[in-house]
């Protein structure tokens, strides 16, 4: 894909190739990418402008590295069956709303430098160990078809919804003042 600078969506809908890399949209805004079977590898880079990011059915895809784009809001992966890694980096003030369905590969996933996270929902994912103590912003929480043995909640002030099925969690540790609409 060549440099575009003025571009602000990028759509790629079945496109066989094996990477991509963005660094030359400086203007980029928005990222869809749907059923790129063969991409291997994602390259964002120091994206200043990178607001959205939507991947689907990218099924070669192990690592995804977000660690310099500083500017996402929402991030949604879906069906990403190979995907392992989600790297945030150091600090990411930004991104707000993560939804991830149907990774079955990702194990662990460090959210703990997302301070402006408000709404987490995952599905059908393979994680292990979450820690969200650090995530003071966590307003929703959505859990389906993810088996972790404690979600601790207790430092999420400003949580108010958690959706999850019965056997996501065996112990959820909710904030003193428990204001939480929960669903199960």
């Amino acid at each position: 894909v060549y440099e575009c600078a003025k571009l602000k969506k990028l759509s790629l809908y079945e496109v066989d190739i094996p990477s991509l890399e963005i660094s030359g949209f400086s203007d980029l805004k928005c990222l869809e990418i749907n059923d790129m079977y063969n991409l291997e590898t994602l390259s964002v880079g120091s994206h200043e402008k990178l607001s959205a990011l939507w991947m689907f059915g990218c099924h070669k895809l192990e690592t995804i590295d977000l660690s310099g784009a500083k500017s996402i809001k929402t991030l949604d992966l879906m069906e990403n069956e190979s995907l392992k890694e989600v790297m945030f980096g150091e600090r990411n003030g930004k991104l707000e709303t993560i939804q991830l369905n149907g990774l079955r590969s990702l194990c662990e996933m460090d959210v703990s430098c997302l301070e402006s996270l408000k709404s987490l929902n995952l599905t059908d994912v393979a994680l292990v160990n979450l820690d969200v103590s650090k995530n003071a912003a966590l307003e929703q929480f959505c859990a389906e078809g993810v088996h972790l043995d404690t979600l601790d909640l207790s430092n999420n002030p400003k949580i108010t919804y958690l959706i999850n099925d019965k056997d996501s969690f065996r112990t959820i540790l909710l904030p003193e003042d428990n204001r939480v609409d929960m669903i199960r």
